[in-house]
């Protein structure tokens, strides 16, 4: 049966309630500063510099990059024989600056510069959806001085075409974090008479469509709310809200029945009764509302695609270069300020090898693609 999506214009008359779709934290943002021309002195930190890409047309035709690798790695190189990062390393970053993922890339940078003693720029472009950031990368030169720094999240662009390439073509370095304990809870109107998750899904299943679910279209919490119809057997009616805030608005004030929310957002309103929790979509429950019990004590497949940050370069990378990034990351992702910083993001640093990362990247892919096919019903 095909799937419903309205999208809605809703006029707020409701005041902005705060919160974001990203990652926040108390974590201070590095030093901006312009980089030099030189090495950086290694007995000094390195600052970074943000440098914002105004948005701009993705030209009609790119170059293909020749390769025939595939884009994970083993650590075969010997990490002695580089002299990375031997200049600047830019790192792009497919979002705008002030977010989570521009904050877990400041916190990474600040971290190499003064592991390495070297300069490492981030590059703030959002432009595409992330998709401009991915293709200066891709068909960048593999030098390791330009790199990307996403998360999985361009996963979905991929899964519904709207980015046509694969992490296969590129050059898989590590993971920076993944997902903290606290991840995502199903939430409705506290007007819904519904106390249980079993109970919404039972009303859902005897009335296919009438339900309103908020989310952001093709965002994360979209492709959410796709695995949850799959698991569950359930038809609903997909409004795009926007982010996290806008849905959080449009739930509260009844423009909405359902949403999937980050833990962390909606407890606060779950606690004053504004909305009710029926289940987090991780395996485990969260500290911030313990009483309620996740999807699969209810008796459902989990709904949770958790977003993993990671470092990628161009195919054609020497494997010695490949192994002293790699190295490097470890000693960054295992010192304690640099997990605690972390964890004030509701995330755990996730130190990875090459290899390991590609495999990881490659379940994410799975889980998006199962989502974007419950789209197309």
């Amino acid at each position: 049966m095909k799937k419903r999506f309205a999208a809605l214009a809703m006029a707020m008359s409701l005041a902005m309630i705060t919160g974001c779709g990203s990652a926040q934290g108390s974590a201070p943002a590095p030093a901006v500063s312009a980089p030099s021309a030189a090495a950086a002195d290694s007995s000094k930190d390195a600052e970074v510099k943000e440098t914002t890409v105004k948005e701009s047309e993705t030209q009609d035709t790119v170059a293909e990059k020749n390769a025939s690798e595939a884009g994970s790695s083993s650590l075969a190189g010997d990490p002695s024989a580089s002299s990375w990062p031997g200049g600047t390393v830019q790192l792009y970053v497919p979002a705008a600056a002030g977010g989570g993922s521009d904050m877990i890339a400041r916190v990474f940078a600040q971290a190499m510069s003064e592991e390495t003693g070297g300069n490492f720029v981030v590059v703030n472009d959002a432009t595409g959806g992330g998709s401009v950031a991915a293709e200066t990368i891709r068909n960048g030169k593999a030098d390791g001085l330009n790199l990307y720094l996403g998360h999985t999240g361009l996963c979905g662009s991929i899964a519904i075409g709207q980015y046509n390439h694969t992490f296969e073509e590129f050059q898989i370095l590590g993971t920076i974090t993944v997902p903290g304990k606290e991840s995502n809870i199903v939430c409705i109107n506290s007007s819904l008479p519904y106390q249980t998750l079993e109970e919404l899904i039972e009303a859902a299943k005897a009335e296919p469509g009438k339900f309103l679910v908020g989310v952001q279209a093709n965002g994360n919490r979209h492709f959410m709310q796709m695995l949850l119809q799959k698991n569950t057997g359930t038809e609903f009616t997909i409004v795009d809200c926007g982010g996290v805030a806008d849905t959080i608005t449009n739930l509260v004030g009844g423009m909405v029945d359902m949403a999937i929310l980050p833990v962390k957002n909606a407890s606060q309103y779950i606690e004053v009764g504004d909305l009710k929790g029926l289940a987090v979509t991780g395996n485990e429950r969260s500290d911030m509302v313990p009483d309620i019990p996740t999807m699969k004590e209810c008796g459902y497949e989990s709904a949770e695609i958790p977003s993993i940050s990671m470092l990628a370069g161009p195919l054609g990378m020497s494997e010695d270069d490949v192994a002293k990034i790699n190295q490097t990351m470890k000693t960054v992702l295992e010192n304690p300020n640099v997990v605690e910083q972390y964890n004030q993001l509701a995330m755990d640093a996730g130190y990875m090898t090459p290899e390991d990362s590609a495999a990881i990247i490659d379940e994410m892919q799975k889980l998006y693609n199962d989502a974007a096919a419950e789209m197309n019903k």
